[in-house]
């Protein structure tokens, strides 16, 4: 029979800091530390700021014998508050394209997604194990003054082990690559060659 020895007290507070507590407390400052600057990059790349955006210009040639148009690429500041309308200048036709400005949305709702499936991952660990790591600490203090059904105790240490089940669903639903590797599995088992 294999069960978990609970008369150590010192042992028993030692594992449990060791194994939980103290991990559990660095991750939540780093995640923290990672939430701020992530948040503070995100508010730094927000729309609201106005920025040069990548420009195309046109010059229009009416004079006879030229039929050619020529083009420049360049960076100017915004010239039309309209993303993507034509506007002419003195013969010139200046189209503004949004690129950079899409592009640093883009990134913005890239790193709040990652933070949010982070801090989803930190928090169905802390739920998973927290109750375990309790209960653990809290047996070999307590002695006979508490007790507890041997059920509960086994009940807590399998809702620690449902942490494993639900970070593969967790990255799934947050992730495409995840995602399309977790289809590709499934159909590799579900309809074999």
């Amino acid at each position: 029979m294999c069960a978990v020895n609970t008369d150590h007290v010192l042992y028993t507070v030692y594992s449990t800091v060791g194994a939980f507590y103290l991990p559990t407390l660095l991750l939540i400052a780093l995640y923290g530390r990672i939430y701020i600057e992530a948040r503070s990059r995100i508010l730094k790349q927000s729309p609201k700021s106005t920025g040069k955006r990548l420009t195309r210009a046109h010059l229009i040639t009416d004079s006879p014998g030229s039929s050619s148009v020529s083009s420049t690429n360049s960076r100017a500041a915004d010239v039309s508050s309209d993303t993507s309308s034509p506007v002419y200048l003195n013969q010139v036709k200046v189209k503004v394209s949004d690129a950079l400005l899409e592009k640093k949305k883009i990134m913005a709702a890239r790193e709040k997604k990652a933070t949010k499936t982070l801090g989803i991952i930190l928090g169905a660990y802390i739920v998973c194990w927290l109750p375990f790591f309790i209960i653990s600490l809290v047996m070999p203090i307590c002695k006979d003054a508490c007790w507890f059904h041997p059920a509960i105790f086994d009940f807590f240490n399998w809702l620690g082990y449902l942490n494993s089940l639900i970070n593969p669903i967790i990255y799934t639903m947050s992730n495409e690559d995840f995602k399309q590797a977790f289809h590709k599995l499934i159909h590799r088992f579900s309809c074999p060659s």
